[in-house]
This record gives structure tokens, sequence and C-alpha cells, in this order.
């Protein structure tokens, strides 16, 4: 018996491409988008700022004072009283 060849086979089907929602594909970059990008970084150097001038304790008097109008002031900043001038020392006349 002379040698059969076998016979070719077909390949795979693919399977069908689902659709994606527009909602769901990732925009270039649009005013949305950069506007937060904005505000984030505006944010994040106020914060930085703060941790620079005063540590952990001046950001949280920061917050405090932008988000929850609570007037904290961090140990390390208070500075002391004036000392109170008396009638003779009044401005004036």
């Amino acid at each position: 018996m002379p040698p059969t060849a076998e016979p070719e086979q077909a390949p795979a089907p693919t399977p069908p491409e689902i659709p994606i929602p527009d909602a769901l594909k990732r925009g270039n970059g649009g005013a949305m988008d950069t506007g937060a990008g904005i505000l984030l970084g505006i944010f994040g150097h106020a914060l930085l700022v703060n941790y620079l001038r005063g540590g952990p304790g001046q950001v949280k008097a920061w917050l405090s004072n932008k988000f929850v109008n609570k007037n904290l002031i961090p140990k390390k900043v208070v500075s002391k009283p004036r000392p109170q001038r008396g009638p003779k020392h009044s401005r004036g006349r």
C-alpha cells in the first residue's frame, strides 16, 4: 500500500470580537483629565510646602484649617505673645 497523505486540517476558527463600550476606552487626556491633574498637583505642592516648613504638625494644621475649618496651630510655630503697652506708650493723643 502506498503511503497516504494526511488531509490538511483547517485553521481553528477565531472567536468573534467583542465590542468595547466607549466609556471603557481610554481617552487622550481631555480637559477633564488635565484639570484633575493640575488640581492634584496644586494640592500636592501645598502639602509638600507645609511639610517642609513645619513637619507633619504643620500639614495637619493646614488640612484642618482648609477642610474642617478648625484653626489648629502646630506647637513648633506658636510664637510668644507680644507685651501689652500701657497708656504711657500708647500712640496718638
